[in-house]
């Protein structure tokens, strides 16, 4: 081929490159537009007072009652008057006390839909529920020494409920989150750790945020996206999360004995890393920092774990929560 026939074949090379580029932006566009008004979608979850007004998502009044609300959810959620989510126990000396992240709060749920309002109710238990979204589990052990010491509570049992994925610690918060608050409270102004995952998980964050064309797609596929997005935690991060979090383990069972309750401590991860099959993964690094047996529950959503959790969201929809009744049922 002569030079000036490779030059013309170069240049129709590109003149189809940049053709076709510019057809995948407008068709892109297009679909974001269009999205927009057939199929709007807002970008995660929003607490809404009875007349609809927006809340802070992060303020948990006592003595109030919000709605959950989502694409995905509508749910009704009643704070009591020692501010944490019912049911309310009949005293200070509570049969169980629940402690640990929005699993456990029941994120996506009405009252009467959380695994503690459910397992509570059916065996007539008086019970605590003291989970609250985004903690890790320094701050829900915390909290409930706050409980037992400001408060004088008096739990039979404590069952600690973990969020856990050492493969991708985007999704298995608790690890993460105690790396987060440790750092935090030793450098209020740092940002150590801006790995890879962490990268990731903003990037995407913020891509929901701006396209509604993206929400649509995440909304009708995020189990596949969720099993294919994962990215792997550098090794000294993982274990300065396991480390972390085992010395928040150790830190129960002290409080345990000095106030005279039994602990469980109950495993539950991410949708991913159920359908990725990395669960047992996870579960033996929990396992090698606990100083009790840690119970599992990745099997109870076995085969089919997508139909257990919200999509989109990805808390336990309420067939997950049923699933959750069936194991604390299993344990009495």
């Amino acid at each position: 081929m002569s030079s000036a026939k490779k030059i013309s074949f170069l240049r129709s090379l590109i003149n189809s490159v940049i053709a076709v580029s510019i057809g995948v932006v407008i068709a892109v566009a297009l679909a974001e537009v269009v999205t927009r008004f057939a199929m709007p979608i807002f970008p995660g979850m929003h607490k809404l007072d009875k007349d609809g007004n927006g809340l802070d998502i992060h303020n948990v009044d006592p003595n109030s009652v919000y709605r959950q609300f989502s694409e995905e959810f509508d749910a009704l959620t009643t704070i009591n008057k020692d501010g944490y989510r019912i049911p309310t126990a009949k005293d200070n000396k509570p049969d169980i006390v629940f402690i640990g992240d929005s699993f456990t709060y029941g994120q996506g749920l009405s009252d009467d839909d959380t695994f503690v309002m459910k397992y509570c109710t059916k065996e007539k238990l008086s019970c605590m529920n003291l989970g609250v979204p985004g903690y890790g589990t320094i701050d829900a052990v915390e909290r409930l020494e706050t409980f037992l010491t400001e408060k004088q509570v008096q739990p039979r049992k404590v069952y600690l409920v973990m969020l856990a994925m050492t493969s991708y610690l985007g999704a298995g918060n608790d690890l993460y989150d105690n790396i987060k608050i440790v750092e935090a409270r030793n450098d209020p102004q740092g940002n150590k750790h801006e790995e890879s995952e962490s990268t990731l998980r903003k990037i995407s964050n913020k891509i929901l945020q701006v396209s509604n064309l993206a929400r649509v797609i995440k909304f009708h596929f995020a189990p596949i996206i969720k099993k294919a997005f994962v990215v792997a935690p550098e090794e000294n991060l993982l274990q300065e999360g396991l480390e972390l979090t085992k010395q928040q383990l150790n830190k129960l069972q002290a409080l345990s004995k000095k106030h005279n309750f039994e602990f469980e401590v109950v495993l539950i991860h991410p949708v991913q890393d159920i359908s990725r099959g990395s669960h047992q993964e996870t579960f033996k690094a929990i396992q090698a920092i606990s100083p009790i047996k840690v119970i599992p529950t990745a099997k109870l959503f076995e085969p089919n774990p997508n139909d257990y959790y919200f999509s989109f969201d990805g808390h336990f929809n309420k067939a997950g929560s049923d699933k959750m009744v069936e194991l604390f049922l299993s344990l009495d």
